[in-house]
């Protein structure tokens, strides 16, 4: 076990922007990847405000794979350069280092990190939202499905679903955005919304991020687009 703290510099002018990005969208799409984050702290040092967070990894190679895939991925570019475009940019310099414990160290945390992980959130998701079976989806139903782009064309969605990454939702669904960046097709609140991933895993904490963000009529869709494909209903691998 290692702990990395990764160090930001941020600005005043925009600080609350920069909290708004790291706790909705890069803390979501951290937590895909396997970060485990143990704590944030924010700091007054040298004429500048310093944002800090510390991380938990089982060794250096996971790290390494987890910041490298993180950073490719395609909601968080775009999010990035939503933000920056409406805020100028958030962060300055950035620095990262892991830390060796000293032989005296008592263990940090107990070993473990508070924060949930993402079977606890799947978990706390499906109990609170209601899921449909895919004979059920109503017809007028608006079914969006979360999971990334180059998935959906390799293993199909459900036929006329509109394709929005779990990591880009709260984003695209929140109406204090900038205009550019909200989906048309989320205006109606009141609208029947089914939401659809593989599994119905990303699906459930898709559901619960728009019911969190004032959706009325959300579902997710159970079992998935497997469960979808084997009652025989026609998927769409969106190859236009």
């Amino acid at each position: 076990m290692i702990h990395q703290l990764r160090t930001y510099e941020i600005f005043e002018h925009n600080k609350a922007a920069f909290h708004a990005r790291f706790r909705d969208h890069a803390w979501r799409l951290m937590k895909q990847y396997g970060f485990e984050i143990l704590a944030f702290w924010e700091s007054a040092e040298d004429n500048k405000t310093v944002f800090r967070y510390l991380l938990q990894w089982d060794d250096e190679a996971s790290m390494d794979a987890a910041w490298t895939a993180f950073a490719a991925n395609e909601e968080w570019k775009e999010i990035k350069r939503v933000t920056g475009a409406e805020h100028g940019d958030l962060v300055g310099d950035i620095a990262g280092v892991v830390l060796t414990p000293t032989d005296y160290s008592p263990v940090l945390g107990g070993g473990r990190s508070p924060a949930s992980t993402f079977r606890d959130d799947v978990a706390a998701a499906q109990a609170e939202m209601p899921s449909v079976a895919p004979a059920d989806v109503g017809e007028g139903a608006l079914v969006i499905e979360v999971r990334d782009l180059a998935d959906v064309k390799e293993h199909g969605t459900v036929d006329g679903a509109v394709p929005i990454s779990l990591g880009s939702l709260g984003l695209r669904a929140d109406v204090t955005a900038p205009d550019a960046a909200q989906h048309p097709e989320l205006g109606d609140h009141d609208r029947e919304i089914v939401v659809a991933c593989g599994l119905g895993m990303m699906a459930s904490l898709g559901a619960k991020k728009l019911r969190d963000l004032g959706y009325t009529n959300v579902t997710y869709i159970e079992g998935g687009v497997e469960a979808w494909r084997e009652a025989g209903l026609p998927v769409d691998h969106l190859d236009e």
